[in-house]
């Protein structure tokens, strides 16, 4: 947005966050520091001195970099008198009807000081979460939550991915546990699609219907061993392993988190995550789903 009229301050929610490092406030605030000190050191800096070029590209340069960031904030009362600093710097050197207009150290540092003063009042109505720098890792998915091999094979889950290890940097435990179970999800669904199996909500009946095409599927090739592939072994020992994790993440944490009874500390979700990422990384051994 390109004008201090179009923002429309708000509050951060864990869903409304824009990224924020906390050395980009620090950054203003020592801009905003050594501007005025540098005023309030010469009172008698002159206009010709105030009208010179390095002095000014400092002042703009710094009041550029406010900008950007007090823009991101949505710092509305900020945005605000950097347009009256700028406003007011224009008319060094100018006059009005043949009167001189002044512009002094003191006048321009008084205008830094009402934008500390802006500042703090606009930061007042903002909420910020701080995260550690390895939250923030996680939270950004610098290293893939799942491994890159699942990132690879299952980019179905990309959004439940993201939003898992989201939840987990912020420290919403059971909300991270819904968001992987959403993952397994899918290593079931890739599964099923292996043996032509039905889609249906309920895992429990796609895994019985899963075992029973498994049977099938057996027990004819152990009546024409001729048609066995000759990666048969394998694949038989690799769909009886997945079914079998698959059913151990639907008893032990798939259907309780779907009910309203039962929440997760971190220190379980933790160890859900672990398991999670091993289990897919198994399936994606074999398995895709795009």
């Amino acid at each position: 947005m390109s004008a201090a009229g179009d923002f429309h301050p708000r509050l951060w929610s864990l869903w409304d966050m824009q990224r924020f490092y906390g050395d980009r406030l620090s950054k203003v605030w020592d801009a905003l520091s050594v501007i005025k000190e540098t005023l309030s050191a010469r009172p008698k800096l002159g206009s010709a001195e105030m009208n010179n070029g390095a002095f000014q590209h400092s002042v703009n340069t710094s009041l550029e970099m406010m900008e950007c960031e007090f823009k991101k904030l949505g710092l509305t009362s900020c945005l605000h008198q950097v347009e009256r600093i700028r406003s007011h710097l224009t008319w060094l050197g100018a006059s009005y009807q043949g009167v001189p207009i002044t512009v002094t150290p003191e006048s321009v540092a008084k205008m830094f000081n009402q934008l500390g003063f802006r500042l703090t009042d606009d930061l007042k109505g903002k909420y910020m979460l701080s995260l550690s720098l390895q939250e923030t890792e996680t939270y950004e998915c610098a290293t893939p939550l799942l491994a890159q091999c699942v990132a690879d094979t299952f980019t179905s889950i990309a959004y439940d991915v993201d939003e898992a290890a989201k939840c987990f940097a912020l420290g919403r435990s059971t909300a991270c546990v819904f968001h992987l179970m959403r993952c397994t999800e899918a290593g079931l669904q890739a599964l099923a699609n292996e043996l032509d199996v039905a889609p249906d909500e309920n895992w429990n009946t796609v895994l019985r219907d899963f075992d029973k095409a498994l049977e099938s599927l057996q027990a004819r090739l152990n009546a024409n061993s001729s048609q066995k592939p000759d990666d048969w072994k394998s694949k038989e020992r690799f769909y009886s392993e997945a079914s079998a994790l698959l059913r151990n993440m639907k008893n032990a944490w798939r259907n309780s988190v779907m009910h309203m009874e039962e929440k997760y500390t971190m220190e379980e979700a933790a160890r859900i995550l672990s398991a999670t990422k091993a289990c897919m990384e198994f399936l994606a051994t074999n398995l895709s789903l795009k």
